[in-house]
């Protein structure tokens, strides 16, 4: 059986977003929102198979839509990043949907300013508007990703 690789490394990120991903945390941090970091960027089939099940065959919420070979988390250099943010402790995480929502405006401002096209997983088609179902909220891909797999 294969070992799950769940990576945060910025190194395991495709170049094109490791530049969104930085441009963005500053403009970010400038504008004095919530601390930011990458909590995944590559991850391997096993690990994407243990997270497709959970909520369906084990315990815990969906975090996922996509079986292993179908996220651009499972390409290295990975094709998509996922985020979090801290609170002011900065000990514990603030999931409040207003940052996700702020920092993709952010981010995709900054993607654009570089020319690299993303997809946020708040806004799967590109709308503006945030979506209601199916959402990924701290999920962030380049766009028609599929191109680069």
């Amino acid at each position: 059986m294969q070992k799950e690789i769940n990576s945060r490394s910025i190194d395991d990120l495709h170049f094109e977003l490791t530049k969104v991903f930085l441009e963005s945390e500053k403009q970010w941090e400038e504008q004095g929102g919530a601390n930011v970091f990458i909590t995944c960027t590559h991850r391997n089939g096993a690990m994407q198979d243990k997270l497709y099940a959970q909520g369906r065959t084990t315990k815990g919420g969906i975090v996922t839509w996509a079986k292993a070979g179908q996220s651009p988390h499972n390409y290295l250099p990975a094709l998509a990043f996922d985020i979090a943010f801290l609170k002011p402790d900065g000990k514990s995480l603030d999931w409040s949907a207003k940052n996700f929502v702020e920092f993709a405006k952010v981010a995709k401002l900054q993607a654009a300013k570089i020319g690299v096209k993303i997809t946020w997983g708040g806004d799967w088609n590109n709308d503006g508007i945030v979506d209601r179902k199916k959402t990924d909220l701290p999920h962030f891909e380049i766009s028609e990703w599929k191109k680069f797999a």
